[in-house]
């Protein structure tokens, strides 16, 4: 019968609010915090954008811009339709997705949404180390 008998554990005490320990600082995690500064770093760098004009479209010059990474698709048509200015043919058509006069296509193929950000679009699109951005003042591919 001693057999069938177990040895019971002594109850676990969990210590009170004032019984545990406080701590003055948070525990630095030195390399946590610097791979993140160091992520952050890398997104804040630019990237090279060159302008092609399809159609009747103004070429702008210079072609290859650099500009910050953390700007999205929609601020790229705005500067450009900032720095083609009053050179722009069809003024009187509006893309409606932006707000501008300009349609801005990735390797004449698609139309990327304002919103998407250029680090994931030179990531996933770049080559050579260059995102080329194809431009119209009207619709080029529907």
């Amino acid at each position: 019968m001693s057999d069938d008998i177990k040895e019971a554990s002594p109850p676990v005490n969990n210590p009170t609010l004032s019984e545990s320990a406080v701590l003055d600082k948070v525990p630095k995690t030195s390399s946590l915090l610097d791979e993140i500064k160091e992520r952050h770093a890398q997104e804040v760098c630019k990237i090279s954008i060159r302008f092609i004009p399809i159609g009747s479209a103004p070429e702008i010059t210079p072609k290859v811009f650099k500009i910050s990474s953390s700007n999205n698709f929609g601020a790229l048509l705005s500067f450009l339709d900032k720095r083609l200015g009053n050179n722009l043919i069809y003024k009187n058509q509006i893309n409606h997705l932006t707000g501008g006069r300009i349609f801005g296509y990735l390797h004449n193929s698609f139309a990327p949404s304002p919103d998407e950000n250029l680090d994931n679009l030179y990531k996933n699109f770049g080559i050579n180390g260059e995102l080329v951005v194809s431009y119209s003042d009207r619709v080029a591919f529907s």
